[in-house]
């Protein structure tokens, strides 16, 4: 019978996972709060308005992983090569989460994208009435739910197959560049959806372990 690795952890492996948690979620705002610094800096780098580069094959490519059919795929492919559903089902359908969660966040949050017919908006960042994205939903950046859906794909198919991790993590990077570079989103729009496809990922893959793991090894307290 598969048990839950929980009911071995020792008060000293719980303090020490949540001081980890604490860490990484002051890393993560730290990070948030420099990129917000450089957002608009770093989008007038990195945007073309020429938008010739999105005719290209390989933006196409990387902008395709945003999408979860893109990861239906791949489920499809690993459920065949396993003969079984361990690892597709979660490839399928925890990129589909994440980007369904951005899309209620970019409602929630109401920020514009950074570019309305093909140009750069004038001034800060451009926020909806609350709870306005309801009503229109229509041009909303925050968070970028292809950014959401690649890195939650690559994330969790990352730590299922690990000789691709390092591909996976260079396509979801290309993946969020591509949004930055036709001005579809800020930095802090792709990094938002970053967190929440590593977040979703780290669900997804414990899912994942609980379907095809045997029983775990108890810890050990030192």
């Amino acid at each position: 019978m598969i048990r839950s690795a929980a009911i071995y952890q020792s008060a000293h492996d719980r303090t020490a996972v949540h001081r980890r948690q604490r860490k990484q979620a002051a890393a993560l705002i730290a990070a948030f709060v420099i990129l917000t610094l450089l957002d608009f800096w770093l989008l007038h780098l990195a945007f073309d308005p020429s938008h010739t580069i999105e005719k290209t094959w390989l933006f196409l490519a990387l902008r395709n992983a945003g999408s979860a059919w893109t990861w239906a795929v791949a489920g499809l492919v690993l459920i065949c090569i396993d003969r079984g559903f361990h690892r597709g089902v979660p490839t399928m359908l925890a990129p589909l989460a994440a980007g369904s969660i951005a899309e209620l966040l970019k409602l929630l949050v109401g920020r514009a994208r950074p570019v309305e017919d093909g140009l750069l908006i004038d001034g800060w960042y451009h926020f909806r009435p609350l709870l306005a994205g309801f009503n229109d939903g229509s041009n909303l950046g925050m968070p970028s739910s292809h950014a959401a859906v690649a890195f939650t794909g690559a994330f969790l198919l990352g730590a299922l197959v690990l000789r691709f991790r390092p591909l996976l993590l260079v396509i979801a990077i290309g993946c969020g560049l591509s949004r930055i570079i036709t001005g579809a989103h800020f930095p802090t729009d792709v990094f938002v959806g970053a967190v929440i496809g590593w977040t979703v990922a780290r669900m997804f893959r414990g899912m994942a372990t609980r379907i095809h793991a045997g029983d775990p090894v108890p810890s050990i307290s030192p």
